[in-house]
């Protein structure tokens, strides 16, 4: 991107302290993710706008080709079916990108964030469950060496 408003995050040379600095960081990253998402929104009715002006001319065009080849209604029934479904096509492709697009400019703010993956998070979610399992084993192994040695009472 030539003219992005990408202001960079504050860095550790700035004496913010740190849970502030990055809440203001996940601030204008949000903003900047905000402002992809108006950006790809933009650009998908911009472009839409000629694509669909781009699909009237051939329509016209085809419309104009058909009389002169089929001379009816039929053939034009069938031409216009098919023009439809490319045109669909065409449009869900444009989607597709303008989609992808802004998934990658969200992923590379969370990139630059450090936010941790779905993966991540799962991973360390399983770390913890093995910890608190081995904790409770402990606890339990500890209980019994206590219960073994504690003196009886008669």
């Amino acid at each position: 991107m030539t003219n992005s408003t990408h202001t960079p995050p504050p860095g550790p040379e700035q004496d913010t302290p740190g849970a502030d600095r990055f809440t203001q960081r996940l601030g204008e990253s949000a903003h900047q993710v905000w402002l992809a998402g108006l950006g790809a929104f933009n650009r998908a009715q911009v472009e839409g706008s000629r694509f669909f002006d781009s699909l009237v001319r051939d329509g016209e065009a085809y419309e104009q080709r058909s009389k002169a080849e089929s001379g009816g209604a039929a053939g034009m029934h069938d031409s216009i079916a098919a023009s439809l479904g490319q045109a669909r096509e065409r449009t869900a492709r444009t989607w597709d990108k303008v989609e992808q697009a802004f998934d990658e400019q969200v992923q590379g703010v969370l990139r630059r964030l450090n936010v941790p993956a779905a993966a991540d998070v799962s991973h360390l979610q399983e770390e913890i469950n093995a910890l608190r399992l081995k904790i409770a084993q402990l606890e339990a192994r500890l209980h019994a060496q206590q219960a073994a040695h504690k003196p009886t009472e008669n």
